[in-house]
């Protein structure tokens, strides 16, 4: 059971060494390096990350209780089954962090705090982020001043109540994922899959919906004359009544006497 301090280093271990039950508590780690390990069982708590690499780190159930990463790289990290833990009124917070290609899986981060981060090629699987906040974060790639590629895939998430106002979510795909009371106002969601996804009263004013895929979904509070577009937008038979009474439109199967 290693214990983790600012003083920790890692010159003994090989790239791809297992670290197995580390802990640390109130304690700041500064340019910590524990890319390419697989950490195991490992329990943090009151920890400030800062400047820490994690990049191709392989991390499975393991606690962070109320810690804080500032200016960290996950980028190609895989999280499995861990959680990022709130202490009374904190939350786990990520300032500047690099998450490109993270892969995360039945992992906890209720109320966590992205700030400025780049979450680009993200793939969520099962994750708890209800009550998360993306303020500054992106989930795009520029390749040049005229090419810019957004790439994330969130499916069989709780992402309720999250913030995401203004974020550019082209061609996301959010399957399965409950988003209920989320905020996407101002979003670019073009080509955006929902498909059987809980929509139940999300903010969608000025969001874009073109020819994105909402079939399945339950979409609850969904005005339509609200989005900024919603051309080509994909639903199955079954929603056309309930998108139609939300408009006013009252459908009437009953033949004219």
């Amino acid at each position: 059971m290693p214990e983790i301090t600012s003083g920790w280093q890692r010159s003994s271990l090989s790239r791809d060494a297992v670290l197995d039950a580390p802990e640390a508590r109130d304690a700041q780690l500064d340019g910590l390096d524990l890319s390419d390990l697989a950490i195991r069982r490992g329990r943090f708590e009151g920890v400030v990350f800062r400047d820490c690499l994690f990049v191709a780190a392989a991390l499975s159930d393991t606690t962070f209780t109320a810690c804080t990463f500032q200016s960290c790289d996950f980028t190609d990290a895989t999280l499995a089954r861990c959680a990022f833990i709130a202490a009374g009124r904190e939350s786990v917070r990520f300032r500047n962090v690099t998450f490109q290609r993270l892969s995360a899986k039945e992992c906890r981060l209720p109320q966590a705090v992205f700030e400025r981060c780049n979450l680009y090629g993200v793939a969520l699987e099962g994750c708890e982020l209800s009550g998360a906040s993306f303020t500054g974060s992106t989930f795009s790639k520029s390749y040049s001043r005229k090419v810019m590629m957004t790439e994330a895939t969130v499916r069989n998430c709780r992402l309720r109540n999250v913030d995401l106002q203004r974020a550019h979510l082209e061609g996301a795909d959010f399957t399965g994922t409950s988003l209920v009371g989320a905020d996407l106002s101002q979003a670019n969601l073009v080509d955006a899959v929902f498909r059987n996804a809980d929509l139940a009263g999300v903010r969608w004013v000025g969001a874009d919906l073109a020819n994105a895929d909402l079939r399945g979904a339950e979409l609850g509070g969904l005005d339509l004359l609200v989005l900024k577009a919603f051309t080509r937008l994909r639903i199955s038979p079954e929603q056309q009544s309930a998108l139609l009474s939300e408009l006013g439109v009252v459908i009437d199967a009953s033949e004219d006497i």
